[in-house]
């Protein structure tokens, strides 16, 4: 005890009265140390496997004792010092080890996922989000961890797990449906969601008030915030913005036609996992919007049992089916068509035609890493005049048809759109790679005869196709995330127009043609500043 006690006080007094030590920029640990022990004639300790002596000091350092200096070590290259029979340990901190824990949320009876899911460690009071597959990350250094898992319309779940190592673990909400009184107040310690941005769960969806029987999500849209629909069609005005400057997403891939004949949105409502509008602060991943953007996810299909969802209402009749195939495959299919043709029938409007149907289709590969679907969309609207017809609620006055002539107009538009997508997840990083292909075309008929035997046809035929390749990648770690990607879409826009006549005989047919590219790099870097 007497001998260790003399050995501290020497140290001491060496460093103080006869030692200062000065150190220079970018010098290295070991040489350092070197120059200490000649210096003050001191020893010191360390194993050359666990202390990396290779560590550079990053400025100089003038004047300072022994007990300063091994307070900078502490502080610096977090090094602890001990001092043992006048020889001076040096050994690194013990540092812990940070696990994650990753996965899927899911609805624990469909299996499907749910898209921004809360997942809180109440311990440190932090928290993450699933994205938009429902793929989650949260990191810790303890060797357990107490989380709570929520989302809007199910029951939380608490879990308290044991983590030595990296888990992947997936979990099961259960639909909440004796939901108890809730009193609004004003106050709030929650913190608020992102600005600009509107979530529509499925189950949410299907509570807003219909038109025509249908829960269509551009329509329930119309009655949030900020966003103007029009009563007479579908199209939204949103801040201002006018309709061409929406932006609509159908499983990550842009749709041009949004409705069908401004009246029901091309996409069944009872297909949707989750509609998300972005009005402003919109996220860099989108390639930069002007008014909005709007984000339909499609379900993945039911991976426990085969279910069907159909009805009959005003305008349409639907069906939709979905339901697993064997273990690791499961699929959804919808089908929906207007009846106005039959009323136009029971009418004996037999030259009168207008109709519209769709149709989508998605099958999904679960693997334990790895999701990998294909999905497609095919709509059409249909609208025939044939020649001499007048619609049976108008007057039938034959001077006007001798003077304007008998019209016949046929209107055809239709889009489609096959997808292939691949995602893989490790315990930090989410990835997702997409190929798509998209069609829009509009066809344009018109013929037209006079009392002067002047006949006239004419005809137009547009197109405008994509194809489009996105590679996106995640990285979370806990208040930290980051998001990279690229976007590739290749563009073609043809028109071809046709009109001739009795009179002139020659061709005028005319085919415009353009060909460009879209590309983009994007990063996003997230940080919650508090908890």
């Amino acid at each position: 005890m007497f001998k260790t006690l003399f050995s501290i006080l020497l140290i001491s007094f060496l460093g103080t009265a006869f030692g200062q030590i000065t150190i220079k920029k970018e010098a290295k640990l070991k040489d350092v140390l070197t120059t200490i022990e000649k210096q003050l004639t001191i020893s010191f300790s360390y194993s050359p496997t666990r202390l990396n002596t290779n560590q550079v000091f990053d400025r100089n350092i003038m004047d300072i004792n022994l007990e300063e200096f091994l307070v900078y070590l502490y502080k610096k290259f977090n090094i602890k010092s001990k001092e043992n029979e006048g020889v001076i340990l040096l050994f690194p901190v013990e540092e812990k080890r940070v696990k994650y824990l990753s996965g899927y949320i899911r609805d624990e009876n469909s299996k499907e996922p749910l898209i921004f899911a809360n997942i809180i460690d109440n311990d440190l009071k932090i928290g993450v989000s699933t994205n938009e597959y429902g793929f989650y990350a949260i990191s810790t250094t303890e060797d357990s961890i107490n989380l709570t898992i929520s989302y809007v319309g199910y029951k939380p779940l608490v879990v308290h797990l044991a983590v030595s190592k990296d888990l992947q673990t997936d979990f099961g909400l259960m639909l909440n449906d004796n939901l108890k009184e809730v009193k609004i107040t004003d106050f709030k310690d929650e913190p608020i969601g992102e600005i600009g941005k509107i979530e529509m769960t499925s189950g949410l969806l299907s509570k807003v008030p219909t038109v025509y029987g249908e829960n269509d999500p551009l329509r329930a849209l119309g009655l949030m915030p900020g966003v103007i629909s029009d009563s007479r069609d579908s199209y939204l005005n949103i801040r201002g913005g006018n309709i061409g400057e929406n932006m609509l997403l159908v499983d990550g891939v842009p749709i041009y036609k949004m409705s069908h004949r401004r009246k029901i949105s091309i996409i069944n409502g009872d297909a949707i996992s989750k509609t998300t509008l972005y009005k402003s602060n919109f996220p860099v991943r989108y390639n930069g919007r002007s008014s909005s953007i709007i984000d339909l996810r499609i379900k993945d299909g039911n991976r426990e049992k085969l279910q069907a969802n159909g009805a009959l209402g005003f305008q349409t009749m639907k069906l939709m089916l979905d339901g697993p195939i064997g273990k690791h495959m499961s699929f959804v299919t919808s089908a929906r068509r207007n009846y106005n043709s039959l009323v136009a029938t029971l009418l004996n409007a037999s030259g009168y035609r207008e109709y519209f149907f769709d149709l989508y289709g998605k099958l999904t590969i679960n693997l334990k890493k790895d999701q990998i679907s294909l999905s497609g969309f095919y709509d059409q609207d249909v609208y025939k005049n044939q020649l001499g017809y007048r619609h049976p609620l108008k007057v039938n006055d034959t001077l006007i048809d001798s003077l304007i002539g008998l019209e016949a107009i046929e209107n055809i538009s239709y889009s489609g759109m096959g997808t292939l997508k691949w995602s893989h997840h490790g315990k930090r990083i989410f990835s997702n790679h997409q190929l798509s292909f998209y069609d829009y075309a509009i066809q344009q008929s018109s013929q037209k005869d006079t009392l002067s035997s002047f006949h006239l046809i004419n005809e137009s035929n547009s197109h405008i196709q994509d194809i489009i390749f996105n590679s996106h990648y995640e990285f979370k770690k806990n208040e930290y995330s980051y998001k990279a990607g690229v976007n590739a879409t290749y563009h073609n826009l043809f028109s071809i127009f046709d009109s001739d006549t009795l009179i002139r005989t020659e061709d005028p047919s005319l085919r415009r043609n353009r060909v460009f590219a879209e590309n983009s790099l994007y990063f996003e870097a997230k940080r919650n500043i508090t908890k």
